[in-house]
């Protein structure tokens, strides 16, 4: 349900919906704030650690509003779910394929390969984002069916801050406006991530999100 962080900023879900008990599974599958946050809050530095340092976002401190997004590029976020859909393996994500010298092949290092997480942690990663592409997941129409038991998914929305919010609310209506949207995906060949937005407004473009009523509806 809306919560506060520890500050007392206020954090609520999307369409502002208080859900009671619910699974982890649920709260992914229909990204839930504060189940996110409930979660982070359970676990110490060296436990986020533990999965995030083999993937490569690995940090000293963590701030209680990175439970809900964490600043990454999607070449950082395709890397890491490749290692979800790799049976927790990570392999160490480069730009280059090859490169040529005076006419001649480079040689280039061998990729680092290191396991970020156990078969079972993997495989029960993809079990609850698979829900986010079935007809009641936050993202239905992302189906891929042709990648059975192996196709997961998960996207987000970032909100502007309020002076904005406001700004767009009030020529727009209840359109819950939106800066960023990203998603990412993994199968067991290919993993992938996108992002898209306007973080500073600039020509007046945003993304449009559901009203709070068609968001509790």
């Amino acid at each position: 349900n809306t919560t506060t962080y520890s500050d007392g900023v206020p954090l609520a879900n999307y369409g502002l919906y208080n859900y009671g008990p619910i699974t982890a599974k649920f709260g992914v599958n229909l990204s839930i704030n504060t189940a996110a946050y409930q979660a982070f809050m359970m676990t110490t530095t060296a436990q986020k650690n533990a999965i995030m340092r083999p993937l490569g976002l690995a940090k000293d401190t963590y701030t209680e509003s990175e439970s809900i997004g964490l600043n990454m590029s999607t070449l950082q976020q395709a890397s890491a779910y490749q290692a979800i859909g790799n049976d927790g393996v990570h392999i160490e994500a480069t730009t280059l394929d090859t490169i040529t010298v005076d006419g001649k092949p480079w040689v280039l290092p061998a990729q680092i390969k290191e396991r970020a997480m156990s078969s079972r942690t993997s495989a029960e990663i993809i079990n609850m984002m698979q829900g986010v592409t079935a007809a009641n997941g936050s993202e239905p129409f992302a189906a891929q069916p042709q990648w059975p038991n192996a196709f997961a998914a998960k996207s987000g929305l970032v909100g502007f801050d309020s002076t904005k919010t406001s700004e767009i609310t009030a020529a727009h209506g209840d359109i819950m406006p939106a800066s960023d949207a990203w998603m990412a995906a993994t199968s067991t060949g290919v993993s992938v991530a996108t992002w898209l937005g306007t973080p500073d407004l600039s020509g007046k473009t945003f993304i449009a999100g559901g009203g709070a009523q068609e968001a509790n509806n």
